[in-house]
């Protein structure tokens, strides 16, 4: 059984909420990919993620604010001039 799914088990058995998701936990909540979902992430159309050294992982409240405002783009991508 991996660490994931344990602690998983554990928050469920305590009645607590994740604070933090994983790619594959965002991929689910927003019913996309996980590669689609680094995609977003990558060209600024959805929330940066913390870093805590190697693990990468978004905080929820985060999400639910970029939720509730429409999910805006992050940041604005300027394009190549010709």
């Amino acid at each position: 059984m991996r660490v994931s799914d344990l602690s998983a088990k554990l928050a469920d058995s305590l009645g607590q909420q994740r604070r933090y998701l994983d790619a594959d936990g965002c991929s689910t909540r927003y019913d996309f990919s996980t590669e689609h979902w680094r995609r977003l992430v990558d060209a600024g159309k959805a929330p940066q993620p913390t870093r805590f050294g190697r693990l990468v992982r978004w905080f929820v409240p985060e999400l639910e604010e970029w939720e509730a405002a429409g999910c805006p783009p992050i940041r604005q991508v300027k394009g190549g001039k010709r």
